[in-house]
Protein backbone atom coordinates (compact mmCIF):
# COMPACT_ATOMS: atom_id res chain seq x y z
CA UNK A 1 0.00 0.00 0.00
CA UNK A 2 2.84 2.19 0.83
CA UNK A 3 4.70 1.57 -2.37
CA UNK A 4 1.15 2.28 -4.38
CA UNK A 5 0.58 5.27 -2.40
CA UNK A 6 4.00 7.12 -3.14
CA UNK A 7 3.85 5.81 -6.98
CA UNK A 8 0.88 7.09 -7.47
CA UNK A 9 1.57 11.07 -5.46
CA UNK A 10 4.76 10.73 -7.70
CA UNK A 11 2.86 10.54 -10.93
CA UNK A 12 1.35 13.79 -10.21
CA UNK A 13 2.73 17.32 -10.58
CA UNK A 14 1.94 20.70 -9.88
CA UNK A 15 0.85 23.92 -12.19
CA UNK A 16 4.56 24.37 -13.15
CA UNK A 17 5.22 20.45 -14.21
CA UNK A 18 7.31 19.71 -10.76
CA UNK A 19 6.59 17.06 -8.89
CA UNK A 20 4.31 17.10 -6.20
CA UNK A 21 6.64 15.85 -3.38
CA UNK A 22 10.21 16.97 -2.68
CA UNK A 23 13.41 15.17 -1.86
CA UNK A 24 12.82 15.13 1.83
CA UNK A 25 9.26 14.14 1.92
CA UNK A 26 9.88 11.32 -0.71
CA UNK A 27 12.80 9.87 1.52
CA UNK A 28 10.56 9.10 4.63
CA UNK A 29 8.21 6.47 2.53
CA UNK A 30 11.61 4.97 0.37
CA UNK A 31 13.45 4.32 3.50
CA UNK A 32 10.60 2.62 5.30
CA UNK A 33 10.29 0.49 2.13
CA UNK A 34 14.13 -0.05 2.20
CA UNK A 35 13.71 -1.18 5.73
CA UNK A 36 11.32 -3.59 5.19
CA UNK A 37 13.29 -5.02 1.84
CA UNK A 38 16.68 -5.12 4.13
CA UNK A 39 14.57 -7.93 6.13
CA UNK A 40 12.49 -9.22 3.41
CA UNK A 41 15.26 -9.86 0.82
CA UNK A 42 13.25 -12.54 -1.55
CA UNK A 43 10.68 -10.34 -1.68
CA UNK A 44 11.10 -8.93 -5.47
CA UNK A 45 7.60 -7.10 -6.05
CA UNK A 46 8.55 -4.80 -3.48
CA UNK A 47 12.45 -4.12 -4.95
CA UNK A 48 11.32 -4.08 -8.82
CA UNK A 49 8.47 -1.66 -7.61
CA UNK A 50 11.11 0.30 -5.38
CA UNK A 51 13.47 0.63 -8.53
CA UNK A 52 10.63 2.01 -10.71
CA UNK A 53 9.87 4.23 -7.68
CA UNK A 54 12.98 6.03 -7.94
CA UNK A 55 13.53 6.05 -11.79
CA UNK A 56 14.15 8.96 -13.81
CA UNK A 57 10.77 7.76 -15.52
CA UNK A 58 8.91 8.18 -12.69
CA UNK A 59 10.84 10.22 -10.06
CA UNK A 60 12.97 12.52 -12.35
CA UNK A 61 16.38 13.00 -10.94
CA UNK A 62 14.70 13.44 -7.11
CA UNK A 63 14.98 9.67 -7.12
CA UNK A 64 18.48 8.71 -7.70
CA UNK A 65 19.24 11.95 -5.49
CA UNK A 66 17.27 10.05 -2.31
CA UNK A 67 18.83 6.84 -2.49
CA UNK A 68 22.06 8.02 -2.72
CA UNK A 69 21.29 10.83 0.74
CA UNK A 70 19.52 7.36 2.38
CA UNK A 71 22.81 5.11 1.82
CA UNK A 72 25.98 8.05 2.71
CA UNK A 73 23.25 9.04 6.09
CA UNK A 74 22.93 5.57 6.86
CA UNK A 75 26.86 4.85 6.54
CA UNK A 76 27.27 7.31 8.81
CA UNK A 77 25.75 6.07 11.53
CA UNK A 78 26.21 1.92 11.13
CA UNK A 79 30.24 2.10 11.41
CA UNK A 80 31.35 0.63 14.29
CA UNK A 81 35.03 1.31 15.72
CA UNK A 82 34.65 -2.22 16.90
CA UNK A 83 36.98 -5.03 14.94
CA UNK A 84 35.76 -8.36 14.73
CA UNK A 85 37.41 -11.51 13.71
CA UNK A 86 36.54 -13.43 10.73
CA UNK A 87 37.69 -16.50 10.02
CA UNK A 88 40.56 -16.23 7.29
CA UNK A 89 40.03 -19.00 4.56
CA UNK A 90 43.16 -21.12 3.86
CA UNK A 91 43.93 -20.65 0.22
CA UNK A 92 46.76 -23.51 0.13
CA UNK A 93 45.63 -26.62 -1.92
CA UNK A 94 44.14 -28.89 0.79
CA UNK A 95 43.31 -32.13 -1.42
CA UNK A 96 45.06 -33.40 -4.60
CA UNK A 97 43.59 -32.97 -7.99
CA UNK A 98 42.45 -36.61 -8.51
CA UNK A 99 40.40 -36.05 -5.39
CA UNK A 100 38.69 -33.08 -5.92
CA UNK A 101 38.15 -34.04 -9.77
CA UNK A 102 36.55 -37.32 -8.13
CA UNK A 103 34.09 -35.06 -5.91
CA UNK A 104 33.09 -32.44 -9.01
CA UNK A 105 32.10 -35.85 -11.10
CA UNK A 106 29.95 -36.88 -8.75
CA UNK A 107 28.32 -33.63 -7.23
CA UNK A 108 28.20 -33.07 -11.31
CA UNK A 109 26.14 -36.21 -11.31
CA UNK A 110 24.06 -35.88 -8.80
CA UNK A 111 23.06 -32.04 -9.99
CA UNK A 112 22.20 -33.74 -13.36
CA UNK A 113 19.62 -36.02 -11.37
CA UNK A 114 18.55 -32.75 -9.42
CA UNK A 115 17.70 -30.69 -12.25
CA UNK A 116 16.26 -28.18 -12.46
CA UNK A 117 18.90 -26.87 -9.78
CA UNK A 118 17.48 -24.50 -7.22
CA UNK A 119 20.28 -23.01 -5.07
CA UNK A 120 18.63 -21.34 -2.34
CA UNK A 121 16.73 -24.98 -1.79
CA UNK A 122 18.86 -27.71 -2.91
CA UNK A 123 21.15 -29.56 0.12
CA UNK A 124 24.17 -31.45 -0.74
CA UNK A 125 23.63 -34.77 0.30
CA UNK A 126 26.15 -35.97 3.24
CA UNK A 127 27.61 -39.10 1.33
CA UNK A 128 28.95 -36.69 -1.39
CA UNK A 129 30.73 -34.46 1.28
CA UNK A 130 33.99 -34.43 0.94
CA UNK A 131 36.63 -35.47 3.98
CA UNK A 132 37.96 -31.60 4.78
CA UNK A 133 35.09 -29.36 3.39
CA UNK A 134 37.22 -26.24 4.11
CA UNK A 135 40.10 -27.62 2.25
CA UNK A 136 37.96 -28.90 -0.79
CA UNK A 137 35.88 -25.23 -0.38
CA UNK A 138 39.44 -23.58 -1.09
CA UNK A 139 40.58 -25.79 -3.77
CA UNK A 140 37.32 -24.45 -5.97
CA UNK A 141 37.74 -21.05 -4.85
CA UNK A 142 41.15 -21.67 -6.74
CA UNK A 143 39.62 -23.28 -9.58
CA UNK A 144 37.40 -20.06 -10.12
CA UNK A 145 40.13 -17.73 -10.37
CA UNK A 146 41.79 -19.80 -13.00
CA UNK A 147 42.04 -17.71 -16.26
CA UNK A 148 39.74 -18.91 -19.25
CA UNK A 149 37.72 -17.22 -21.78
CA UNK A 150 34.30 -17.00 -20.28
CA UNK A 151 32.95 -15.65 -23.66
CA UNK A 152 33.05 -19.06 -24.71
CA UNK A 153 29.78 -21.22 -23.50
CA UNK A 154 31.15 -24.51 -22.43
CA UNK A 155 33.76 -22.66 -20.57
CA UNK A 156 31.06 -20.54 -19.48
CA UNK A 157 29.28 -23.81 -17.96
CA UNK A 158 32.08 -25.50 -16.71
CA UNK A 159 32.61 -21.79 -14.76
CA UNK A 160 28.85 -22.05 -13.37
CA UNK A 161 29.19 -25.95 -12.56
CA UNK A 162 32.52 -25.16 -10.48
CA UNK A 163 30.62 -22.06 -8.25
CA UNK A 164 27.56 -23.93 -7.91
CA UNK A 165 29.20 -26.56 -6.07
CA UNK A 166 31.43 -23.96 -3.97
CA UNK A 167 27.84 -22.32 -2.91
CA UNK A 168 26.04 -25.80 -2.33
CA UNK A 169 29.41 -26.71 0.15
CA UNK A 170 30.20 -23.19 1.93
CA UNK A 171 27.08 -24.25 4.96
CA UNK A 172 29.56 -27.49 5.70
CA UNK A 173 32.91 -25.20 6.36
CA UNK A 174 33.96 -23.34 9.30
CA UNK A 175 33.26 -20.15 6.56
CA UNK A 176 29.76 -20.66 5.84
CA UNK A 177 29.19 -17.16 4.31
CA UNK A 178 31.83 -17.84 1.79
CA UNK A 179 29.35 -18.64 -0.51
CA UNK A 180 28.33 -14.92 -0.96
CA UNK A 181 31.64 -13.91 -1.30
CA UNK A 182 32.52 -16.24 -4.25
CA UNK A 183 29.02 -15.12 -6.07
CA UNK A 184 30.52 -11.51 -5.95
CA UNK A 185 33.71 -12.46 -7.38
CA UNK A 186 31.49 -14.75 -10.09
CA UNK A 187 29.19 -12.45 -11.06
CA UNK A 188 32.34 -10.10 -11.70
CA UNK A 189 34.06 -12.46 -13.86
CA UNK A 190 30.82 -13.32 -15.90
CA UNK A 191 29.86 -9.54 -16.44
CA UNK A 192 33.43 -8.98 -17.69
CA UNK A 193 32.82 -11.50 -20.10
CA UNK A 194 30.22 -9.42 -21.48
CA UNK A 195 27.40 -12.22 -19.84
CA UNK A 196 25.16 -9.70 -18.14
CA UNK A 197 22.25 -11.82 -17.21
CA UNK A 198 24.54 -14.18 -15.83
CA UNK A 199 25.62 -11.69 -13.64
CA UNK A 200 21.90 -10.54 -12.53
CA UNK A 201 21.09 -13.93 -11.75
CA UNK A 202 23.70 -14.47 -9.32
CA UNK A 203 22.51 -11.33 -7.91
CA UNK A 204 19.29 -12.89 -7.05
CA UNK A 205 20.48 -15.66 -6.13
CA UNK A 206 22.59 -13.90 -3.20
CA UNK A 207 19.32 -12.68 -1.90
CA UNK A 208 17.73 -15.91 -2.01
CA UNK A 209 20.41 -17.65 -0.31
CA UNK A 210 20.79 -15.11 2.75
CA UNK A 211 18.40 -16.54 5.09
CA UNK A 212 17.54 -15.30 8.86
CA UNK A 213 21.38 -14.46 9.80
CA UNK A 214 21.64 -10.65 9.83
CA UNK A 215 25.35 -10.87 8.91
CA UNK A 216 24.08 -12.95 5.68
CA UNK A 217 21.62 -11.03 4.97
CA UNK A 218 23.72 -7.65 4.69
CA UNK A 219 26.28 -9.52 3.43
CA UNK A 220 24.19 -10.71 0.21
CA UNK A 221 22.70 -7.12 -0.28
CA UNK A 222 26.22 -5.79 -0.45
CA UNK A 223 26.74 -8.68 -3.40
CA UNK A 224 23.09 -7.21 -4.83
CA UNK A 225 24.34 -3.78 -4.92
CA UNK A 226 27.96 -4.41 -6.28
CA UNK A 227 26.74 -6.38 -9.04
CA UNK A 228 24.45 -3.97 -10.68
CA UNK A 229 26.93 -1.75 -9.88
CA UNK A 230 28.67 -3.70 -12.55
CA UNK A 231 25.84 -3.76 -15.20
CA UNK A 232 25.42 -0.21 -14.39
CA UNK A 233 21.88 -0.42 -12.94
CA UNK A 234 22.27 2.97 -10.83
CA UNK A 235 19.17 2.68 -8.76
CA UNK A 236 19.30 -0.98 -7.61
CA UNK A 237 22.96 -0.55 -6.98
CA UNK A 238 22.33 2.24 -4.83
CA UNK A 239 18.90 -0.24 -3.09
CA UNK A 240 21.26 -2.87 -2.26
CA UNK A 241 23.69 -0.41 -0.60
CA UNK A 242 20.58 1.09 1.46
CA UNK A 243 19.10 -2.25 2.26
CA UNK A 244 22.59 -3.56 3.21
CA UNK A 245 23.20 -0.32 5.64
CA UNK A 246 18.92 -0.89 6.61
CA UNK A 247 19.68 -4.73 8.26
CA UNK A 248 20.33 -4.98 11.77
CA UNK A 249 24.12 -5.95 11.99
CA UNK A 250 27.25 -3.85 12.92
CA UNK A 251 30.05 -2.92 10.07
CA UNK A 252 33.36 -2.68 11.27
CA UNK A 253 36.30 -0.19 9.56
CA UNK A 254 37.56 -3.04 7.60
CA UNK A 255 33.90 -4.30 5.79
CA UNK A 256 33.35 -0.81 5.10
Amino acid sequence: MLLHATQQALLQRNSAGELILNGDQLSIPVAALVQYLANHPTDGRIRIGLEDLLSVETAGSTGLAVAVSLVLNAASVRISQKKHSCPQLNLERGTSEVDLRSFLQNVYEWMALEEPLILAVAKLPASLLPASPDSTFADLRLLITVEQDLRDSSAARAFELVLHTGILLAPHTSTPHGDLELIRYAAARLISANRLQSGRDLAETALAIAGDDAGRRRLAWLAFGDIYHRVHNSIASWIGLACMFAVDADIDVEQM
